[in-house]
């Protein structure tokens, strides 16, 4: 505000407040889309939707305008748009003698579901984004722009995960209301194993390789420097969140959010002052592991009441067969990979990001390997690929 006019911020406030109003529309269609397993179309449209927000802002503010309320115009646009293609697809999805007509009775029925949901939200959103709120204000605008790319690093791990527990929440309420409870189980197990495999091997790459990559990134070593070993607390801290997010699905598919609210309740009372006077007496770093230490906690203790309050039994096989193993295989193959001694700074950006690639891959596939369940996966495929190349 000390160099754009007031009107011109105003108005764009105003923007974001329609931008909003549009969104909650927006989430209510994706969750019926959702819920009738239509997610191959969803994954679609968002893929093109989004393209439109990012890549066509980014062009908007490249070639055309710089006016920041030309940029929030376009978005309010997209967003229209948005909505207006949701609300159809959603329609069309129902048969002309469906009746889809809003009842008191089915509101009353799931009131206090949705409750417990948006005060989990709401409280979560308090949680995670205290920190950056403090540190706007005790940390100098430079850092906080390089404090910006953690911030984006982090926020990508989890759009790995959330696209997978989106699509197997559906299927887990399905077979649980089919009293297909071991189904369930088996699913709930399965997607672990898949979202650890890509999570782990994600985050071990940019958490042990964060300086290189954030350079290869940026081009600037005074950010990668700076940045870097915040990174590394923060980003782990998302792979623990991404795994306690299961904690979340099992309460959800059982329609029961208790222990959710009870730790959302406890959880800022400890949270916001330990990250408070993290940041005060160590700034962003302090910031960074705090949350990975609350994250931590938080997934064990969580974790286990949930699971013996659902599914007795299943905690330690959980942690022990579906977790511990990839955390086993990245340990030793970033043992092997340090014993090595690679040297990549003597390469070009373009170069450290290939290798750093490469080297993601393998772990990757490496991880993939661990489990049977995906073991058989990847050896169904090949088998297949060769079966039509001999043929």
């Amino acid at each position: 505000v000390e160099n754009i006019d007031l009107t011109l911020v105003s108005q764009s406030i105003q923007l974001m407040g329609f931008m909003i109003f549009i969104r909650w529309f927006v989430s209510l269609h994706q969750g019926i889309i959702s819920g009738l397993e239509d997610q191959v179309w969803l994954n679609i449209f968002k893929i093109f939707i989004n393209t439109l927000k990012f890549v066509g802002g980014l062009i908007l503010v490249i070639f055309i305008s710089t006016n920041i309320l030309h940029f929030f115009i376009f978005q309010a646009i997209i967003g229209i748009v948005e909505f207006l293609i949701l609300s159809f697809r959603t329609y069309s999805k129902f048969s002309n003698t469906t009746k889809a007509n809003p009842t008191l009775k089915e509101l009353r029925r799931i009131m206090p579901f949705a409750l417990s949901v948006a005060y989990t939200s709401l409280i979560w959103m308090i949680s995670s984004q205290f920190d950056k709120f403090l540190l706007s204000h005790y940390i100098p605008l430079k850092e906080y722009g390089y404090f910006a790319l953690v911030v984006a690093i982090q926020g990508a791990v989890m759009q790995f995960s959330g696209p997978i527990s989106r699509a197997i929440l559906p299927r887990m309420v399905s077979q649980l209301s089919n009293n297909k409870k071991e189904n369930m189980i088996d699913l709930y197990r399965k997607s672990t194993q898949l979202i650890s495999i890509i999570i782990v091997s994600i985050v071990a790459i940019i958490a042990f390789f964060s300086y290189e990559l954030l350079l290869s990134w940026t081009g600037n070593e005074e950010a990668s420097l700076w940045a870097s070993p915040i990174l590394f607390w923060y980003v782990i801290g998302n792979a623990v969140l991404a795994l306690k997010a299961f904690q979340y699905n099992m309460q959800y598919v059982y329609g029961d959010m208790k222990y959710q609210n009870i730790s959302n309740t406890i959880y800022p009372l400890i949270a916001l002052p330990t990250v408070y006077f993290s940041v005060i007496y160590y700034g962003a770093i302090g910031s960074a592991i705090s949350w990975f230490i609350l994250n931590t906690i938080s997934f064990f203790v969580l974790s286990y009441l949930v699971h013996n309050r659902f599914v007795p039994g299943l905690h330690l096989k959980w942690l022990i067969k579906d977790i511990l193993p990839v955390l086993i295989t990245t340990s030793l193959f970033l043992l092997v990979l340090f014993s090595l001694k690679l040297d990549l700074e003597v390469l070009n950006r373009l170069e450290t990001f290939i290798n750093l690639l490469f080297i993601g891959s393998v772990l990757l596939v490496l991880n993939t390997l661990t489990y049977k369940f995906t073991r058989e996966k990847v050896f169904m495929f090949i088998s297949k690929k060769l079966q039509k190349v001999t043929l």
